[in-house]
């Protein structure tokens, strides 16, 4: 369970569906807010993978959210697919209260993938 300001580390596996389910405290309730999770190189870098509520981001109930990242893309590069071999980042989860709320960072932390030893194309 998270509360505002947390920090967790994620490990991707490239090539591979990836999931990550946050659990807010009681108090935080999912349906008053809109997210909006950021993926790139460092914190002064523009996004490599930006996934929002309906694209790649589903509220699962009232305090559960639940980031889900495709092993491959259908061209929208927001898949596992798309990171570089041993790609290193940084990734944050920032909420915007849906009724003209201040912008809050939740959760951050540093992104680590692990590339695939068989090419995705062998057949």
């Amino acid at each position: 369970m998270i509360t505002a300001e947390q920090y967790q580390d994620i490990q991707i596996m490239q090539n591979t569906d990836f999931s990550n389910t946050i659990t807010f405290a009681d108090t935080h309730d999912t349906a008053d807010y809109d997210y909006r999770v950021i993926i790139a190189k460092d914190f002064s870098s523009s996004a490599d993978i930006t996934l929002t509520v309906g694209a790649g981001l589903t509220k699962t109930d009232d305090h559960v959210l639940t980031m889900t990242i495709p092993g491959y893309s259908s061209g929208n590069n927001n898949s596992t697919d798309d990171l570089a071999d041993n790609y290193e980042g940084v990734w944050e989860l920032v909420s915007k209260k849906t009724s003209g709320g201040k912008l809050t960072r939740e959760i951050q932390g540093d992104v680590v993938v692990s590339p695939g030893l068989v090419d995705p194309q062998w057949s």
